[in-house]
């Protein structure tokens, strides 16, 4: 049995003073997302869709049951945002590049437990440290594509304990915030949302995390307990993360307003101990058949050594992807941070793109064409290159 799983491609170019401003590394799989009852209807350019969190659940619906009976599938390849394209810059006039590619492994193992693999391929190169002034190593990989490990978790399903779409994951997993909020912002295939493309977030962890819905779909609560250093990197001492994230959803029963929700999100970590990396987030999104629209406000805190002060940064992003019955739509965006409030010095990034979302047959296969214009500013004390950004991307979701 195959899984439906995304396939994205990006043809982009770019104009910049540094050797290489693409955002793709940071990019990641996006699971297939089916709406609670109770969200607002996508339209046409968005297949109406209720959130699975156990990725097989629809597959048994439609065989006629298999309770208890162990399932799995694999899925296809998926190239996301930025993987391939073309770029040019001063050093490389123009090059091909495919920097991300995803394999997905579903299974249930019962009603009560499935799971998820996911591995990642990314572009490797060869890094030294302790060699000497100006030495250089490389080996006859780099370059090359290779594997590593994105998502690999166990699901513990709670939805006869406590409500449907409750859980516990155990793993590699989603952080409680950039997965939801990219439920609602549909282009991660253009690039991150705003907290992650800036490196405060990340996507995915490892830890223990639980996920419930509150009754009456007025909202809900995902809090984790996680190593704090990402999935890229390998947990250096004993500090954790604990993160969480709970969203409001005031009117569901309201037309026009049920698709308004208000979310809070707090990290709390350290470096080591008594050195703290710390993010606050407020959020307000809407969801509407002829708009998405979204706010965002970041505060953070960071002292990465003993030695050093702490680094209090501050910022927020506005969108909105206003869209026609007919499969067009807009994409307008505004990142605003100021890297250390000490400083005056701020760093803005505009985007503004046409997209047309194909109509499909069954969901969630989607597909799509972008079309952008991305600017990134620096002030001066910033000490970097504005960057421009020109770029055809496509979603295909199948």
């Amino acid at each position: 049995m195959f899984q439906r799983v995304p396939l994205d491609v990006v043809t982009q170019l770019s104009h910049s003073g540094q050797t290489d401003v693409t955002q793709s590394s940071q990019s990641e799989p996006r699971e297939p997302r089916i709406r609670a009852a109770g969200d607002p209807a996508g339209g046409p350019a968005t297949p109406r869709r209720t959130r699975v969190d156990n990725p097989l659940a629809c597959a048994d619906q439609r065989s006629g049951g298999g309770r208890g009976r162990p399932r799995g599938s694999l899925g296809g390849l998926g190239v996301r945002a930025g993987n391939a394209g073309l770029r040019i810059h001063p050093a490389n006039p123009s090059s091909w590049d495919v920097t991300r590619a995803y394999i997905n492994v579903t299974g249930n193992i019962s009603h009560r437990v499935s799971f998820r693999v996911t591995p990642d391929v990314t572009r490797l190169s060869t890094t030294v440290t302790g060699g000497a002034l100006g030495e250089k190593v490389t080996t006859s990989a780099d370059g090359s594509l290779i594997f590593r490990l994105k998502y690999a978790y166990g699901q513990f399903n709670l939805d006869e304990a406590w409500s449907k779409g409750s859980w516990v994951r155990l793993g590699q997993h989603h952080t409680p915030y950039v997965d939801w909020e990219e439920g609602v912002y549909r282009y991660r295939f253009q690039g991150q949302i705003f907290v992650e493309r800036e490196g405060f977030m990340s996507s995915a962890d490892t830890g223990l995390s639980t996920h419930y819905n509150f009754p009456g779909n007025y909202g809900d609560v995902h809090v984790g307990y996680y190593n704090g250093d990402t999935y890229t990197k390998l947990e250096p001492n004993d500090q954790k993360a604990i993160q969480i994230r709970a969203s409001l959803r005031p009117a569901p029963e309201v037309a026009v307003l049920k698709g308004l929700r208000v979310t809070a999100f707090y990290d709390a970590d350290d470096y080591i101990k008594s050195d703290p990396r710390n993010r606050l987030i407020y959020a307000v999104t809407f969801e509407h058949k002829y708009v998405n629209a979204g706010f965002e406000h970041l505060n953070s805190t960071d002292q990465p050594t003993g030695a050093s002060g702490l680094i209090r940064a501050e910022g927020y992003s506005i969108w909105a992807t206003p869209r026609s019955p007919k499969g067009w739509e807009g994409l307008l965006r505004y990142d605003h941070l100021k890297p250390n409030t000490d400083n005056p010095d701020i760093k803005t990034r505009k985007i503004a793109g046409v997209a047309y979302w194909f109509k499909s047959q069954q969901a969630p296969a989607t597909a799509a064409l972008l079309v952008d214009y991305e600017n990134v500013t620096y002030d001066s004390g910033l000490a970097k290159p504005d960057e421009k950004r020109y770029a055809l991307h496509a979603l295909f979701n199948y």
